[in-house]
């Protein structure tokens, strides 16, 4: 004989645990793969929206990367070119004779003045000395050596501004003395 069993509550455990899990969850599930779907969608658009424009760039810097190439050599030629102009320049510029100069000054040189100090750099003359006074007074006698200087030949046209810069009364050795820098450019 057979055994007949009469199950008059379905959903009691005749069912196995796995069905019951499945429909329980299978929409949470279904949801995620739905999610994961779309999502790899997205991405695989943003990625095809993104590497467009990047293959147009890359195109486009391929195209002009030789230009580039050529515009930095060009500026490499330049910076040469500008540093043998300087060079050549330098060769160019009136040279200045410095003995010339010392003539020019010593001609110029009343005899109560003397100079402590010449120096030249950068096409421009600084003279310091100090004036003693005698028969003129100290800023007649500074003045007419300034003048004397406009009138040299050779002074004058490679100078052409000569300022007094500063004057000051001091004493050297004992007795009263004017101390002053003139500019020549």
């Amino acid at each position: 004989m057979r055994k007949i069993e009469i199950n008059l509550y379905p959903y009691s455990s005749s069912e196995k645990k796995i069905d019951v899990l499945i429909e329980k969850y299978f929409p949470f599930v279904f949801l995620g793969f739905l999610f994961l779907f779309l999502m790899n969608i997205l991405l695989f658009f943003l990625n095809g929206f993104i590497t467009f424009p990047l293959k147009k760039i890359k195109q486009k810097w391929e195209k002009i990367s030789p230009q580039i190439e050529r515009l930095n050599n060009l500026k490499r030629e330049i910076n040469k070119l500008k540093i043998k102009k300087a060079d050549l320049e330098s060769f160019y510029q009136e040279r200045v004779s410095i003995s010339h100069i010392f003539a020019d000054i010593f001609k110029a040189l009343p005899k109560n003045m003397w100079l402590e100090k010449i120096a030249y750099s950068n096409r421009e003359l600084f003279l310091s000395g100090y004036v003693v006074k005698w028969e003129k007074e100290y800023l007649a006698t500074i003045d007419a050596f300034i003048k004397n200087l406009k009138k040299e030949k050779y002074f004058s046209k490679i100078f052409k501004n000569l300022a007094l810069k500063d004057t000051r009364k001091t004493e050297y050795r004992g007795r009263e003395v004017t101390y002053f820098i003139l500019q020549a450019k």
